[in-house]
Protein backbone atom coordinates (compact mmCIF):
# COMPACT_ATOMS: atom_id res chain seq x y z
CA UNK A 1 0.00 0.00 0.00
CA UNK A 2 2.66 2.57 0.11
CA UNK A 3 4.36 1.62 -3.12
CA UNK A 4 3.21 4.49 -5.84
CA UNK A 5 0.41 3.24 -8.22
CA UNK A 6 0.17 3.65 -12.27
CA UNK A 7 -3.56 4.18 -12.23
CA UNK A 8 -4.35 7.19 -13.55
CA UNK A 9 -7.96 9.00 -13.42
CA UNK A 10 -9.57 8.36 -16.73
CA UNK A 11 -10.40 12.11 -18.54
CA UNK A 12 -14.05 12.02 -20.37
CA UNK A 13 -14.03 14.04 -23.58
CA UNK A 14 -16.28 16.16 -24.21
CA UNK A 15 -18.65 14.32 -26.44
CA UNK A 16 -18.93 11.89 -23.20
CA UNK A 17 -20.38 14.25 -21.00
CA UNK A 18 -22.56 15.82 -23.21
CA UNK A 19 -24.47 11.92 -24.13
CA UNK A 20 -24.27 11.93 -19.99
CA UNK A 21 -26.23 15.25 -19.51
CA UNK A 22 -28.88 14.54 -22.52
CA UNK A 23 -29.51 11.52 -20.91
CA UNK A 24 -30.18 12.64 -17.43
CA UNK A 25 -32.13 15.18 -19.53
CA UNK A 26 -34.25 12.74 -21.45
CA UNK A 27 -34.68 10.83 -17.81
CA UNK A 28 -35.98 13.95 -16.04
CA UNK A 29 -38.27 14.45 -19.17
CA UNK A 30 -40.02 11.25 -19.09
CA UNK A 31 -40.54 11.86 -14.77
CA UNK A 32 -42.47 14.62 -15.19
CA UNK A 33 -44.67 13.54 -18.49
CA UNK A 34 -45.04 10.40 -15.96
CA UNK A 35 -46.24 12.37 -13.42
CA UNK A 36 -48.14 15.16 -15.42
CA UNK A 37 -50.42 11.88 -16.89
CA UNK A 38 -50.63 10.12 -13.63
CA UNK A 39 -52.05 13.46 -12.28
CA UNK A 40 -54.21 14.12 -15.17
CA UNK A 41 -55.95 9.99 -15.05
CA UNK A 42 -56.80 11.43 -11.28
CA UNK A 43 -58.15 14.79 -12.04
CA UNK A 44 -60.28 12.46 -14.73
CA UNK A 45 -61.14 10.02 -12.06
CA UNK A 46 -61.84 12.60 -9.58
CA UNK A 47 -64.51 14.33 -11.57
CA UNK A 48 -66.30 10.85 -12.66
CA UNK A 49 -66.91 10.16 -9.39
CA UNK A 50 -67.91 13.98 -8.49
CA UNK A 51 -70.34 13.62 -11.66
CA UNK A 52 -71.47 10.24 -11.20
CA UNK A 53 -71.34 9.23 -7.63
CA UNK A 54 -71.51 12.04 -5.13
CA UNK A 55 -73.28 14.67 -7.68
CA UNK A 56 -74.19 18.19 -6.32
CA UNK A 57 -76.77 19.55 -4.39
CA UNK A 58 -80.01 20.59 -6.31
CA UNK A 59 -81.99 23.06 -5.97
CA UNK A 60 -85.34 23.30 -4.26
CA UNK A 61 -87.20 24.73 -7.42
CA UNK A 62 -85.21 21.54 -9.59
CA UNK A 63 -87.49 19.19 -7.34
CA UNK A 64 -91.06 18.14 -7.24
CA UNK A 65 -91.86 17.93 -3.04
CA UNK A 66 -95.19 15.73 -1.64
CA UNK A 67 -95.21 15.35 2.25
CA UNK A 68 -97.90 13.18 3.73
CA UNK A 69 -97.59 11.52 7.45
CA UNK A 70 -98.93 7.91 7.01
CA UNK A 71 -99.51 5.52 10.08
CA UNK A 72 -97.52 7.71 12.02
CA UNK A 73 -94.72 8.02 9.29
CA UNK A 74 -93.60 11.31 7.78
CA UNK A 75 -93.16 10.43 4.12
CA UNK A 76 -91.39 13.17 1.65
CA UNK A 77 -91.43 12.21 -1.95
CA UNK A 78 -89.08 13.80 -4.07
CA UNK A 79 -89.07 14.01 -8.00
CA UNK A 80 -86.43 16.06 -10.15
CA UNK A 81 -87.91 18.31 -12.93
CA UNK A 82 -84.22 17.83 -14.87
CA UNK A 83 -83.58 15.51 -17.66
CA UNK A 84 -80.17 13.61 -17.48
CA UNK A 85 -79.84 13.44 -14.22
CA UNK A 86 -80.33 11.15 -11.03
CA UNK A 87 -81.82 11.71 -7.86
CA UNK A 88 -79.41 10.58 -4.72
CA UNK A 89 -79.01 11.80 -1.32
CA UNK A 90 -77.01 12.01 1.36
CA UNK A 91 -77.92 11.84 5.04
CA UNK A 92 -77.39 11.54 8.64
CA UNK A 93 -79.25 10.72 12.12
CA UNK A 94 -79.06 11.64 16.20
CA UNK A 95 -80.46 12.06 19.02
CA UNK A 96 -80.59 15.62 20.57
CA UNK A 97 -79.68 15.46 24.53
CA UNK A 98 -80.22 17.69 26.91
CA UNK A 99 -77.58 18.88 29.71
CA UNK A 100 -78.37 15.81 31.93
CA UNK A 101 -77.95 13.57 29.22
CA UNK A 102 -81.73 12.89 28.30
CA UNK A 103 -82.91 12.35 24.64
CA UNK A 104 -85.11 15.67 23.98
CA UNK A 105 -85.52 14.83 20.26
CA UNK A 106 -84.52 13.08 17.56
CA UNK A 107 -83.44 14.43 14.13
CA UNK A 108 -82.69 13.44 10.68
CA UNK A 109 -80.85 15.60 7.69
CA UNK A 110 -80.97 14.45 4.29
CA UNK A 111 -79.35 16.67 1.25
CA UNK A 112 -80.78 15.35 -2.14
CA UNK A 113 -78.32 15.47 -4.84
CA UNK A 114 -78.20 15.21 -8.45
CA UNK A 115 -75.85 13.03 -10.39
CA UNK A 116 -75.41 12.78 -13.95
CA UNK A 117 -77.03 9.95 -15.49
CA UNK A 118 -75.20 6.15 -15.45
CA UNK A 119 -77.22 3.77 -17.54
CA UNK A 120 -75.81 1.01 -15.77
CA UNK A 121 -76.83 2.08 -12.63
CA UNK A 122 -80.20 3.52 -12.96
CA UNK A 123 -81.39 5.02 -9.81
CA UNK A 124 -83.89 6.67 -11.22
CA UNK A 125 -85.09 11.05 -10.49
CA UNK A 126 -87.74 9.95 -8.22
CA UNK A 127 -86.87 8.98 -4.27
CA UNK A 128 -89.09 8.47 -1.14
CA UNK A 129 -87.66 10.02 2.01
CA UNK A 130 -88.77 9.69 5.87
CA UNK A 131 -88.99 8.88 9.51
CA UNK A 132 -91.08 7.66 11.79
CA UNK A 133 -93.30 9.66 14.36
CA UNK A 134 -92.82 8.02 17.78
CA UNK A 135 -96.14 9.58 19.50
CA UNK A 136 -94.99 7.39 22.81
CA UNK A 137 -92.46 9.24 23.29
CA UNK A 138 -91.91 12.60 25.36
CA UNK A 139 -89.09 14.27 22.71
CA UNK A 140 -89.82 15.54 19.22
CA UNK A 141 -88.83 14.28 15.99
CA UNK A 142 -87.04 16.86 13.28
CA UNK A 143 -86.63 16.19 10.03
CA UNK A 144 -84.75 18.24 7.72
CA UNK A 145 -84.07 18.74 3.97
CA UNK A 146 -81.16 20.72 2.78
CA UNK A 147 -81.50 22.03 -0.78
CA UNK A 148 -79.05 24.60 -2.12
CA UNK A 149 -81.07 27.48 -2.05
CA UNK A 150 -82.83 26.83 1.01
CA UNK A 151 -83.77 24.37 4.24
CA UNK A 152 -87.43 22.50 4.61
CA UNK A 153 -87.78 21.45 8.70
CA UNK A 154 -90.46 19.53 9.62
CA UNK A 155 -90.91 18.96 13.26
CA UNK A 156 -93.41 16.24 14.55
CA UNK A 157 -94.27 15.80 11.20
CA UNK A 158 -95.63 19.60 10.27
CA UNK A 159 -93.68 21.38 7.92
CA UNK A 160 -92.40 24.52 10.06
CA UNK A 161 -89.50 25.92 7.48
Amino acid sequence: MTKPTDLSVPVMDKEEVENINFLKKVKQKNRKTLLLSILAVLILVAAIIKLFAIGFTVSSQDVDIVHQKVNGRLEVHLSLKKNGQDLVFSGNSKFIYDENDNVIGYETRYTPKGVLHNPFDDVGDEIMLGTEMNNDTDYSNTFILVFKDKTMTFIDGALVE
